[in-house]
């Protein structure tokens, strides 16, 4: 398995909250753990791989309908993990994960992502 590859990606990831923070001026708690987080990615690897192979032509303009199953598919798979992750960072773990596994280049793949409908927000 290509786990050495998740390092980056784990890197990446605390930069973007760092980021984040800097940007905003404050932190919101976006996952619950980077322990969690990297379980997370390393148990959602296989499956976009597998769900990509058998359910993506490789044309960049279908691209948008095989990401909103994997968006959804991601979003259960963090429920049933109990990793508390919002919709920007599950994103942005996915879009690396594509990136990298399937050789998209990123502005494409980021505008099939965009070009996605965010759930709406569960009322408290």
């Amino acid at each position: 398995m290509h786990w050495v590859f998740l390092i980056p990606l784990a890197f990446f990831i605390v930069m973007f909250l760092v980021l984040t923070t800097r940007i905003h001026g404050s932190f919101t708690i976006r996952v619950t753990s980077v322990k969690g987080l990297l379980e997370f990615t390393r148990a959602f690897q296989p499956m976009v791989v597998d769900y990509l192979r058998v359910n993506w032509s490789g044309q960049p303009e279908d691209l948008h309908l095989a990401l909103k199953p994997l968006l959804e598919k991601a979003r259960a798979l963090a429920v049933e993990r109990g990793v508390a992750i919002d919709e920007d960072t599950l994103r942005t773990v996915l879009t690396q994960i594509i990136a990298r596994e399937k050789n998209v280049k990123r502005p494409r793949l980021e505008a099939a992502m965009d070009s996605i409908e965010r759930p709406m927000p569960r009322a408290a």
